[in-house]
């Protein structure tokens, strides 16, 4: 967990953009050990919709 306004949710949204026609060039982004990047579109859709959770928050703002 990362603080109030540190992209969490941003980080979020890109990992389930991520498409085939993009070459990841470093780094990895692991989940349980299983590395996100190297996923089949039907593990990372499984892996999203039962363990990964986004939480939308309202700003007071």
């Amino acid at each position: 967990m990362g603080k109030f306004g540190s992209n969490k949710s941003i980080t979020g949204y890109l990992m389930i953009l991520i498409d085939n026609l993009y070459q990841i060039v470093e780094g990895k982004i692991l989940f349980n050990g299983e590395d996100l990047f190297n996923l089949s579109k039907k593990r990372m859709c499984y892996i999203f919709r039962n363990y990964i959770v986004i939480i939308f928050l309202r700003s007071n703002g």
